[in-house]
């Protein structure tokens, strides 16, 4: 094997600039596939940047609970969880106010989704229980920090400020820090909102989610 080495290594230095294409194509190739796996790894296989990711569970029956079956499992597996907490994975929203309109996604979450949770936060807090009870009543949003960048430039002061979702005002409790987009694999998620203020983003759900009759199976 020392033998070919050395055969190889003289080959190389005949022709320079084959062996500069070669040198520069692997390392594209090692660049290109080390950026790959960190996106992979960040999104797909990594641990999430909770207080506790190997304590983190998900519930799913493969659609989505109505509310009053969410409140029931909440307090039934009250000596079995910590907490239960539930979220809507894809809210939409046009966002208006300083820049340029967008449409961004993100999470409807309940109100004690970021205790139960636990993800970092750079700024500010995350939504309360008492701001989860009444339905459309607390137009508060915590927002991620690429939106928060993007956005506010990155300014302290964009906690209390307003942005506009859907045409309605919404006051910036928030800031995540780098890193967190959900808890959802594969889903990037720009802002949480009040489970509550559903009809300001999904109004085809409170049908869904308020029926007791439309309940789904565990």
């Amino acid at each position: 094997m020392r033998h070919d080495l050395a055969y190889a290594f003289r080959a190389l230095r005949k022709t320079p600039a084959f062996t500069a294409v070669v040198a520069v194509s692997i390392a594209l190739g090692i660049a290109a596939n080390t950026t790959v796996f960190s996106m992979v790894n960040a999104t797909l296989l990594g641990a999430l940047p909770v207080r506790d990711a190997g304590g983190l569970y998900a519930v799913s029956g493969g659609k989505t609970f109505p509310y009053p079956d969410y409140r029931d499992f909440r307090d039934q597996c009250a000596s079995v969880f910590s907490g239960l907490a539930g979220h809507f994975p894809l809210a939409p929203a046009s966002l208006a106010g300083a820049g340029t309109p967008e449409r961004i996604w993100g999470q409807l979450v309940t109100g004690n989704y970021f205790s139960v949770v636990g993800p970092p936060v750079t700024l500010g807090r995350g939504i309360h229980p008492e701001e989860d009870r009444i339905p459309g009543q607390n137009p508060v949003v915590v927002v991620g920090d690429s939106l928060w960048r993007r956005r506010f430039g990155a300014d302290p002061r964009a906690l209390g400020k307003t942005v506009l979702l859907n045409g309605r005002a919404y006051t910036v409790v928030g800031v995540m820090a780098p890193g967190f987009r959900g808890t959802d694999r594969g889903i990037v998620s720009e802002f949480w909102a009040p489970l509550s203020m559903r009809a300001d983003f999904i109004p085809d759900m409170i049908k869904d989610t308020e029926s007791a009759a439309s309940r789904s199976p565990w």
